[in-house]
């Protein structure tokens, strides 16, 4: 009863309740500065239920769709995922080659990626998989995969790419590849990152 109330008063004065609401968070409207603070607090739960509220509106969600697609929606998914893969590519520097052992390489494993790349590799799994697939592969995950080879791919139009040898492991073979990241002043010396490619876990039927 209380919002119907609050609702006449509004309509009184001509003002919807999110005319209200876009007042208040315009960045430039400094009256409501403290407002605008306590609303993107951590532990204010307002924006978060407001969010799932509009996708879990059919209507709402297609809107949240059409946001996504434009340049500030794009901007924050891009974002988003080169933060992630910055965190790939830093958990995977090295500080020579003498820690590059035969039993390093056959140890190291691609797991850690789900931890530090979820959103990214939410986005690949979906490019990859159709639905039924998704529901059909227990075994086959590209997503993790995929994000080596990103930053392989990456790697690979650097002029300081540097292939160094093909490593026996077991019953199969491992591509490693070894490639200086382009030193600037701030690295002295330059650190070295790698990829471990396994082949047979890129075979996928989709």
């Amino acid at each position: 009863m209380h919002i119907m109330s609050c609702l006449q008063d509004l309509r009184a004065h001509r003002l919807g309740p999110f005319d209200v609401i876009n007042h208040i968070l315009d960045g430039n409207s400094k009256a409501f500065g403290d407002y605008r603070d306590k609303f993107y607090m951590e532990d204010n739960e307002n924006l978060d239920k407001i969010l799932t509220a509009i996708a879990n509106s059919h209507k709402g969600r297609e809107k949240l769709a059409q946001w996504l697609q434009t340049p500030t929606g794009q901007k924050i998914i891009t974002d988003i995922v080169s933060d992630e893969m910055d965190k790939v590519t830093e958990s995977e520097r090295l500080p020579g080659l003498a820690v590059i052992t035969p039993d390093f390489v056959k140890n190291w494993k691609v797991e850690h990626h789900h931890q530090q790349a979820p959103f990214l590799l939410a986005i690949i799994r979906a490019a990859a998989q159709t639905d039924r697939a998704a529901k059909e592969n227990k075994q086959k995950t590209p997503d993790t995969d995929c994000v080596a080879l990103q930053r392989y791919h990456e790697a690979a139009r650097l002029p300081a790419l540097k292939p160094v040898a093909w490593v026996p492991v077991a019953d199969w073979t491992l591509p490693v590849v070894l490639w200086i990241l382009t030193p600037n002043h701030q690295r002295n010396p330059p650190l070295w990152s790698f990829r471990v490619l396994h082949l047979r876990s890129l075979k996928y039927e989709f």
